[in-house]
């Protein structure tokens, strides 16, 4: 909510006045910005400050958080919903369900190719640090390329 909250007003002028020269899907997304409430964007506040509280308590006990960049597999162009587990998602919501809190708690995290899938598509985990601990970040995702030196081009080909 934040987040679409504060791209809509930092667009909204050039949204309105020439909304010709945003590409339909950027449109889309920036408008989700503008229905949203004071109260909810005050609220998305507080639930951001418990994600910063969280996330530093977790980090208090490793040196980094390791996650799947994606919960789903990049999907087809035009296709508008997924199921995970079940559950339809609006094809905007699927790929940000992991990567969005950190979007939220502005903590930085780094995405490392570890894998391809069995349709050839690459697979990322996601590394997250403390706050501007992105050079710890940048170690850990150098040492795991090295020791798994996985030749991600070769399929690309």
């Amino acid at each position: 909510m934040t987040i679409k909250t504060e791209a809509y007003t930092v667009h909204r002028k050039l949204l309105e006045e020439k909304p010709e020269q945003y590409e339909e899907e950027v449109r889309e997304r920036l408008l989700t910005g503008l229905p949203v409430k004071g109260y909810e964007y005050v609220e998305a506040q507080r639930v951001k400050q418990l994600a910063v509280e969280e996330f530093n308590n977790v980090l208090k006990e490793v040196d980094i958080i390791l996650t799947p960049t994606l919960s789903i597999m990049p999907s087809d162009f035009n296709q508008r919903e997924v199921k995970i587990n079940e559950e339809k998602l609006h094809i905007r919501a699927a790929p940000t369900r992991l990567t969005g809190p950190t979007n939220l708690n502005g903590f930085p995290s780094l995405n490392v190719p570890c894998g391809i899938s069995k349709n050839g598509l690459p697979i990322g985990m996601q590394l997250i640090g403390g706050p501007f601990d992105e050079a710890n970040l940048y170690n850990y995702g150098y040492a795991f390329e090295q020791e798994f030196s996985l030749n991600l081009n070769s399929n690309l080909e």
